[in-house]
């Protein structure tokens, strides 16, 4: 409400939030991730500029997302199945800025039977040659590694996981609050912070198990398999 729609925004507010997260060596989130497709160009001065600025915190990870379709193929005995996983496309964070942060996808992965959230992708086989990492699983690497401790996770591409509460559990606060001071920055020092849609209008909510009546937000659901 404050900065108008979000499709009018440049990419200086995000260059803004870093830039106030990141105090200083001694105030500073461990990782910062984007569960935004930030995949266009919109403004050559101020894309560079958000660029360079999450090149020199270094502890960013931006979303991309996968379009899959729909394809006819053949197994190893020669019938045809139809493969719903199909790679159509990648939508990828824009050249300046891929090039400097790390990446995850952001694909939900809904039960069949039901469209409840229960499982998570960590990893995709893309092709024979190419394995992606997830979005929640890139956050929780570079977290690790910001603390200087070992990586521990289940073997697979996809786990099931345990929500650790229902839709609106996780703190969250407003943008604004955050560029305007309400909030210090010293609260999400070492913290992992998740920056994308918290309201209803921006299509980013599923329906989770642990409340049949309301749906959470795609951002909170990464925090839980995190």
């Amino acid at each position: 409400n404050e900065l108008g729609d979000i499709s009018t925004w440049d990419r200086s507010v995000y260059t803004k939030l870093l830039d106030t997260l990141n105090v200083s060596e001694e105030i500073a989130p461990a990782v910062v991730g984007f569960d935004i497709l930030l995949s266009s160009e919109k403004d050559a001065e101020t894309d560079k500029e958000f660029a360079e600025t999450c090149k020199k915190y270094g502890n960013v990870v931006c979303g991309f997302s996968y379009v899959f379709s729909k394809e006819l193929q053949e197994d190893a005995n020669g019938n045809l199945i139809e493969n719903s996983m199909t790679v159509k496309e990648q939508v990828l964070p824009y050249k300046a800025l891929r090039d400097v942060v790390d990446t995850g996808f952001v694909n939900a992965l809904m039960d069949n039977d039901d469209s409840f959230i229960r499982s998570s992708f960590l990893t995709f086989e893309e092709s024979e040659d190419v394995t992606t990492t997830s979005f929640s699983m890139k956050v929780y690497e570079k977290y690790k590694e910001s603390q200087g401790r070992t990586l521990c996770f289940p073997s697979g591409g996809i786990i099931d996981f345990r929500y650790s509460g229902n839709p609106g559990d996780y703190e969250n606060v407003s943008l604004i609050d955050v560029l305007e001071g309400n909030v210090p920055a010293s609260a999400f020092d070492d913290c992992i912070v998740l920056v994308g849609a918290y309201a209803a209008g921006m299509m980013d909510s599923y329906f989770v198990p642990v409340d049949r009546s309301s749906q959470m937000f795609g951002v909170e659901i990464h925090a839980n398999v995190i």
